[in-house]
């Protein structure tokens, strides 16, 4: 899956227009269905890239942590491994909010 989908969806669910948001909102959850659904999220997640919105990457975190509590069982052993490979990158994150949302998504994985 294509991160830089979920990134567009991401960025129209903060947006002011209803319609726009609902839109957004319908995309993600469709996105949701998808295989590597969790690993663009993670992606998103513990990019640095200075061009997604601090914003963008905190709302990824809270979605793929909702995501793993409630799907982790439906998650591919491929993905799991993927997700249990990249988030430790995110401690590296400059910004403590990155790190605290990684650490509770490590934490997260661990107890389901």
């Amino acid at each position: 899956m294509d991160p830089q989908l979920i990134l567009n969806a991401l960025q129209g669910s903060l947006n002011p227009d209803k319609d726009i948001r609902i839109e957004a909102e319908h995309a993600l959850e469709q996105f949701s269905k998808h295989p590597n659904y969790a690993v663009a999220l993670a992606k998103i997640v513990v990019s640095q890239n200075n061009n997604i919105n601090v914003y963008i990457r905190q709302l990824a975190g809270v979605i793929l942590r909702r995501y793993v509590k409630e799907n982790w069982n439906n998650v591919s052993e491929e993905d799991k491994a993927i997700l249990r490979e990249n988030l430790p990158i995110g401690l590296t994150d400059p910004n403590t909010k990155f790190t605290t949302a990684v650490v509770s998504l490590i934490l997260q994985i661990l107890i389901v």
